[in-house]
């Protein structure tokens, strides 16, 4: 039986660190939102089991916004 050569991995590309597979604090916590919403132990609005994510991006958006106006205050100064 012939065997199918292996074909070494890539080396590792500089400065990029590799992911990993496990889930995140913001999954993890839907999940436990969806089971217990699924399971009627919560009578919550789907609003609040799926608040994980958007309060995520709410967050992004707020720290986002924060430094578009550190840079854009900086600007003006420099303008002066």
């Amino acid at each position: 039986m012939d065997q199918i050569p292996r074909v070494p991995p890539p080396p590792p590309t500089p400065g990029v660190t590799p992911s990993t597979n496990g889930i995140g604090f913001t999954s993890a916590l839907f999940l436990i939102f969806l089971v217990l919403k699924l399971t009627h132990v919560i009578d919550w609005s789907w609003w609040w089991i799926f608040a994980p994510f958007w309060g995520t991006l709410a967050l992004a958006v707020v720290i986002g916004g924060l430094i578009g106006a550190v840079r854009g205050i900086k600007a003006l100064r420099g303008k002066r």
